[in-house]
């Protein structure tokens, strides 16, 4: 909004200049904006355009231009809380964004592009356009000119039934690797994915990911106004589509509030109202998407509901009323609701309703695997990463046979797996690794020692269940 603009005596929020229509922008039937811009406009509009006004009023900045448009049909961005371009009588078309907190021009130009698409209408303009606003509809326009891309539909399809999982309408036990700080940056997402063949051939069908966190990953999948940061989001959806090829399984984790700097940015000013938010969210991206081979931690291991004293229950209320085919699972130690559809992890057992472990680690790890064994104060990062004694092995096999065999199915975690790259780490490291055979597992445990890693246990799994082999599709 320029300088000077004036103040609605009535909302100290409501700001509303009429703007001059001035020269210092080319009319649009000239066509000199930059070629990127140029190109889409033109499959658009005819004729030059004028901006009228920009107004702020209760956390919507709307943009008011004189554009005509053809036909009844509007022309609506998805994410209608975000963008939308109607036709109203008068012929005033307006790009409406609704924002919960500040937003600069750079924000919402970033969402526009985010995605944005053609609804088959066309445009007729007259007047000028005001440069202070070109990158916003710029934006917004070059990829409304573009056809946008299907729902990619994912193939596979995880159910529950019961006290089973189903994928593809088959029983199905979740053998997994927790790779819950893979959305960290595109080369560790990438570096997943290349290992996803790998996996499934020793066995593994399920990884899981986390939007939010994990310890010392810092990922901030969310922004403040409960929406997905598009950067993270995409990483997710190149996850899935991938893992969908090879008829694997996807853990969506939301909200980690534990030791993580993810939650920074929230923690002061999120409400249950958020967090609930959050979900939906999360949940409309995966249901638009029509990405199935999915479930769904909503808060892991009630993290959020012991800090901040909100109710899970009500989050997966707000995830089943978006899409109820989506599984949404239940994590923390009380006693669940009978609206999730399967227990994880601390969820206590409940016969007749499925369970999974889905951070497995040894029960006999001096000091307790995520304490001592893991951390040390000074230190921000995992210590002793990817290293196991022999009796630790030992047990984790143990727990995992069964998990897999006695119940729903079990998912591995490891340091080495959900690692920071901070202090000269590297990870997390998404493959296997060594077979952490080093016993001296207290020597330099800041170092990450060659051979660490979890080959160990892919192996096993391998030598005991096979190569992953998914069930036919429907």
């Amino acid at each position: 909004v320029p300088s000077g603009a004036s103040t609605d005596a009535t909302s100290k929020r409501t700001i509303n200049r009429e703007l001059p229509s001035f020269g210092c922008a080319p009319p649009l039937g000239g066509m000199m904006f930059a070629p990127w811009i140029a190109d889409r406009w033109s499959d658009l509009v005819s004729g030059p355009s004028q901006l009228t006004r920009i107004a702020v009023a209760s956390g919507t900045i709307s943009i008011a231009s004189r554009f005509m448009i053809k036909g009844a049909a509007p022309l609506e961005i998805p994410g209608t809380d975000l963008f939308m371009l109607v036709a109203d009588p008068e012929g005033v078309n307006r790009i409406s964004v609704r924002y919960d907190e500040p937003a600069t021009a750079g924000d919402i130009a970033g969402k526009a592009a985010a995605g944005a698409e053609r609804n088959g209408t066309s445009m007729e303009v007259d007047g000028f356009i005001l440069p202070a606003v070109v990158l916003v509809l710029a934006a917004v326009l070059a990829q409304v000119g573009a056809d946008s891309a299907a729902p990619k539909s994912t193939r596979n399809e995880f159910a529950v039934q019961g006290d089973k999982l189903l994928l593809n309408g088959r029983p199905f036990k979740v053998i997994g690797l927790r790779t819950s700080n893979a959305l960290i940056s595109d080369g560790k997402t990438q570096e997943l994915i290349d290992n996803l063949d790998v996996f499934k051939a020793y066995g593994v069908n399920t990884v899981s990911v986390f939007l939010m966190g994990s310890r010392f990953g810092d990922v901030k999948g969310y922004r403040s106004n409960s929406t997905l940061d598009p950067v993270y989001a995409a990483r997710l959806g190149r996850i899935i589509e991938a893992a969908d090829r090879r008829g694997m399984v996807v853990l969506v984790g939301c909200l980690y509030w534990g030791n993580s700097k993810a939650k920074e940015h929230l923690d002061d000013t999120w409400t249950q109202v958020h967090a609930n938010r959050a979900i939906a969210n999360t949940i409309t991206y995966l249901s638009k998407n029509g990405y199935r081979n999915v479930f769904v931690d909503v808060d892991n291991e009630g993290m959020a509901r012991r800090a901040k004293g909100w109710s899970i229950a009500q989050m997966i209320d707000a995830a089943h009323a978006v899409d109820r085919t989506i599984m949404i699972a239940w994590n923390c130690d009380k006693p669940p609701p009978k609206s999730a559809d399967l227990l994880v992890h601390h969820s206590p057992k409940v016969p007749g309703r499925p369970w999974v472990e889905t951070e497995g680690t040894p029960s006999n790890a001096p000091g307790k695997y995520w304490r001592s064994y893991s951390k040390q104060a000074g230190y921000y990062n995992y210590i002793r990463i990817g290293r196991y004694t022999p009796a630790m092995k030992a047990d984790q096999l143990k727990r995992t046979y069964a998990g897999i065999d006695k119940h729903n199915g079990y998912m591995c975690a490891s340091t080495y797996l959900q690692c920071a790259p901070s202090e000269g780490v590297g990870g997390p490291f998404m493959n296997g690794g060594g077979l952490a055979e080093n016993e001296a597992i207290d020597a330099d445990v800041t170092k990450l020692q060659p051979g660490a890693g979890i080959r160990w246990w892919v192996e096993a799994v391998q030598a005991r269940y096979g190569p992953w082999t998914p069930p036919p599709r429907p």
